[in-house]
């Protein structure tokens, strides 16, 4: 297995998503996806490994998540897993993946104040729909 090198573009994202690191405000900019409307709770778009995430919080979780995926530790990493909801709603996850033979639904949420009303519906009809998926909500 070859390791690749990461873009300084690549780099520049791990920094802004460690708090020990300060990244210049031009570099934060260039991170945020523009075209989009400001998010609710301040979080900001980025992209990395080739994938947009709604928050840096999410960013940093698809690492970490990768991280164990490329140790062994978990298996089948998916970003943005979507579940058919009842009504032809759909909810889309954050993160999927196998470990130890269980499958793994991840919510990444900066803190309770993004639990909302709808989120709080989708979830539970999904965790209803699949008693046999452990469903998480991770805290950033």
């Amino acid at each position: 297995m070859s390791i690749r090198t990461p873009t300084p573009f690549e780099i520049l994202q791990i920094a802004a998503a460690n708090d020990q690191v300060h990244v210049p405000a031009e570099g934060l900019e260039l991170l945020t996806q523009k075209g989009k409307g400001k998010n609710k709770f301040g979080a900001k778009r980025c992209e990395f490994d080739g994938y947009k995430f709604d928050s840096k919080a999410e960013m940093v979780r698809y690492g970490e998540l990768r991280t164990l995926e490329i140790t062994g530790h978990i298996k089948a990493l998916k970003v943005k897993p979507v579940f058919q909801l009842p009504g032809n709603v759909k909810y889309i996850a954050d993160f999927g993946y196998t470990e130890n033979g269980q499958t793994v639904i991840e919510d990444v949420k900066g803190g309770r104040a993004t639990i909302t009303p709808a989120f709080r519906i989708k979830w539970k009809q999904a965790i209803e729909r699949n008693p046999d998926i452990k469903f998480v909500i991770v805290e950033k």
